[in-house]
């Protein structure tokens, strides 16, 4: 694949750095060892880091490669600039950022400059993954070490507000602090629902960085918020659909898992606050692992928590069409109580509550557009 592209200034202007971006995907290649060259043709070894990384991934490189454990082998190229990369989870994306600014005087342009890039990748040896299906398969584990439902507080007002980033950057200064607050934002780079829902896995390793170098401070994510923050935006209408509720349902899992003690929801108000106060009485129960199995990007999470001996299990549709998800669990159980429309129903306010059989230690759930589903498995 090529891609390029170019430009000309007809007048003098400001801006922010312009040039191409490759993202690569953290769920995918954290861990993978990759190369990278030059313009010299130097190369220097390096890998997709698992915690959120401080600082560059890698600096000044114009070909960055790696080859997976399959045997897949990708190389990207840029010429006519060179490329730095970032960790997005810095700032709440589940990517690594290659940038690749034009070679100009920052940030001022001026009339009648030129320039242009261009980016060559390469994929060989590619094996062809599962095929997309609508069912996706969902099987409950064991529990989690150290992994717990946060307490939802209210926002503090006076709560710093940054992204995790200025936390990350100032691990001296914090290490020793009993409670360390940042907040949390999808919408830094992007705003739309894709990116949104893509992005609920970073708090998890936002939090287990921090563990890393403050193990014994309090975690507080403060405020959790699902605004466009881009100039002009206005309130996002989301806080009060649906999909802030399937949203804010899937950040808890993340939460969750990453060992987060306390959260402040900004989220809502209507359905996902709802879903926030039922999720939130759980506060403290530990949390199950779960296998979640589908063709094609994820469509459903899943969160399944250990509330007094027995699971409870929310299936969350990421997605604005309907989807069905077969649930499995080693617990046994003939029956299952369900909550359909975690949050709200319609014009009610209140969930259905609906009495399903296992099949063969098998329920299936056919789930509304962005809903959030309660599933309490009946011993």
């Amino acid at each position: 694949i090529r891609f390029h592209a170019g430009g000309h200034a007809n007048r003098d202007f400001e801006s922010g750095r312009i040039g191409i971006c490759l993202l690569y995907g953290v769920e995918s290649l954290s861990g993978q060892s990759f190369e990278v060259a030059d313009a010299a043709g130097t190369k220097t070894a390096g890998a997709f880091p698992a915690l959120v990384s401080p600082g560059l991934v890698a600096a000044k490189f114009q070909t960055l490669q790696y080859t997976t454990a399959s045997g897949m082998t990708v190389e990207a190229s840029i010429a006519g600039t060179e490329f730095d990369m970032e960790d997005q989870r810095n700032w709440g994306d589940s990517s690594f950022k290659a940038y690749a600014p034009l070679a100009y005087a920052y940030p001022a342009i001026k009339t009648g400059q030129d320039a242009e890039e261009t980016l060559t990748l390469h994929v060989r040896n590619a094996v062809d993954g599962p095929a997309a299906t609508d069912v996706t398969y969902v099987k409950i584990g064991g529990l989690v070490e150290h992994a717990r439902v946060p307490r939802l507080v209210v926002a503090d007002p006076k709560a710093p507000g940054g992204d995790f980033v200025g936390v990350n950057t100032n691990r001296p200064k914090v290490a020793d602090a009993k409670t360390i607050v940042w907040a949390l934002n999808p919408s830094n780079h992007l705003p739309d629902d894709d990116n949104f829902m893509d992005n609920v896995t970073s708090v998890m390793t936002q939090a287990k960085t921090a563990r890393s170098f403050a193990p014994h401070a309090k975690l507080r994510i403060d405020p959790v918020t699902l605004n466009n923050i881009h100039p002009g935006a206005g309130l996002d209408s989301r806080n009060e659909t649906a999909f802030g509720a399937a949203w804010s349902a899937a950040v808890l899992k993340y939460l969750s898992l990453g060992g987060v003690d306390e959260a402040a929801f900004a989220v809502g108000p209507g359905t996902a606050h709802g879903v926030q106060q039922v999720i939130g009485a759980f506060a403290g129960d530990g949390v199950y692992e779960t296998d979640i199995r589908s063709g094609g990007p994820p469509q459903v999470e899943a969160f399944a928590v250990d509330h007094k001996g027995s699971p409870v299990l929310w299936l969350i549709n990421l997605c604005a069409v309907r989807r069905t998800v077969v649930c499995e669990s080693p617990h046994g159980g003939s029956k299952a109580t369900l909550l359909r429309g975690v949050g709200s129903n319609g014009t009610t306010g209140q969930p259905d509550t609906q009495t399903q059989s296992l099949d063969n230690g098998r329920l299936q759930v056919a789930l509304a557009p962005y809903e959030v589903c309660q599933v309490t498995l009946d011993k």
